[in-house]
């Protein structure tokens, strides 16, 4: 739950450029 606010948070800051980013980091936490 932690981990999908920090994606919308570095999503919205960074917009889409950082959702590839966030997208793999989550992927690679379970």
């Amino acid at each position: 739950m932690k981990i999908k606010e920090m994606v919308i948070d570095t999503s919205m800051q960074s917009g889409k450029e950082k959702e590839g980013d966030c997208q793999a980091e989550v992927e690679k936490t379970p």
